[in-house]
């Protein structure tokens, strides 16, 4: 168990709940993709231009808390990374400006 701001949560049952939800969200996501958006109302596609960007912002909130107890933890290093810059762009396989972005508002100074 750990301590969450909005009181105790078991980390394994909220694993499983955030895998099942993921495997939801994917259906839906590709049921999306699917859909032409020319058919859709005005409405709807504001709408979900909407949702989507605030469940975009949600994600990105979340990466951030998660990368930032990377970095309080010093797990770069301990795997052998010099820095948690390079273990989220090792990690996502994605460019290292882009981890920096990634890691940049959360990583303690002399961290990066």
């Amino acid at each position: 168990m750990f301590e969450r701001r909005s009181g105790l949560v078991a980390v394994g049952e909220l694993l499983r709940q955030w895998a099942a939800a993921r495997e939801q969200l994917a259906k839906a996501e590709r049921e999306l993709a699917d859909l032409d958006p020319a058919g859709f109302s005005d409405e709807e596609l504001l709408t979900l231009l909407d949702d989507l960007e605030t469940e975009a912002r949600r994600r990105t909130a979340v990466g951030l808390e998660l990368v930032a107890e990377l970095d309080a933890r010093g797990l770069a290093p301990e795997l052998g990374y010099t820095s948690t810059a390079v273990l989220v762009s090792e990690r996502l396989r994605i460019g290292r400006r882009e981890a920096d972005h990634h890691c940049g508002p959360v990583t303690r100074p002399g961290g990066r």
